[in-house]
């Protein structure tokens, strides 16, 4: 189309999609209706430019754009993964970000790292199927192959195990005996123990710094 090609197409798309993102988020009760016209959106975006090729998707061409994509996945998995209609969505924008070229997710790895961390911390008890787990260790994998994600990718891992692990010799806060703490599920922990695993080998870059000595 011939507005593809107006210079300030990048920039009003984006601005377009942050005045809708604000929309989204703040309206809970009509999200079931608003996220999946935005995941059509996003599905028509990373598609191939010909239809059963594997030609580079339209959005690889505005980078500025497909960042702000990314990170509105992030924000809406952030918000709204506890809504359950939503989930089968939410998990199909996901997958779109785990077709993305590594030349381009390692250029947003601080953005991605950080969102998924905050997505792990918060929903992992809401992960329910080994498909979800699967998405969400995958996309962490591609996280933290880069530098500037792996921190995240990290702490994030770090922090679920610290709250969803009982504390030493069963010892609980005053107060807190009626509590139930949300806990990992086994496709959970075998997510957490994989990614650890390649932490300690050096699998990202030979990177070292994260295994304990």
């Amino acid at each position: 189309p011939a507005e593809i090609d107006d210079p300030r197409f990048e920039h009003n798309s984006v601005f377009a999609l942050e005045l809708a993102a604000r929309l989204l988020i703040s309206n809970n009760s009509n999200s079931t209706d608003l996220f999946p016209m935005f995941l059509s959106k996003f599905e028509e975006l990373f598609a191939p430019k010909t239809p059963g090729s594997e030609d580079s998707s339209l959005v690889l061409k505005f980078p500025y754009l497909l960042e702000r994509i990314v990170v509105t996945i992030m924000r809406a998995c952030i918000h709204l993964y506890d809504i359950v209609e939503l989930r089968i969505h939410l998990q199909k924008s996901l997958k779109l970000i785990e077709d993305l070229p590594s030349s381009f997710t390692r250029t947003i790895g601080d953005r991605l790292g950080c969102g998924l961390a905050i997505v792990l911390r918060g929903c992992f008890y809401l992960f329910e199927t080994s498909d979800e787990w699967s998405t969400i260790k995958t996309l962490l994998d591609i996280a933290a192959q880069d530098k500037s994600g792996r921190g995240f990718v990290f702490d994030g891992i770090a922090s679920v195990i610290d709250y969803a692990l009982p504390s030493p010799d069963g010892e609980e806060d005053e107060g807190e005996e009626n509590k139930i703490e949300p806990m990992l599920s086994h496709d959970g922990a075998e997510a957490m123990t994989t990614l650890l695993l390649n932490f300690l080998h050096g699998s990202y870059e030979n990177d070292l710094t994260y295994k304990i000595p």
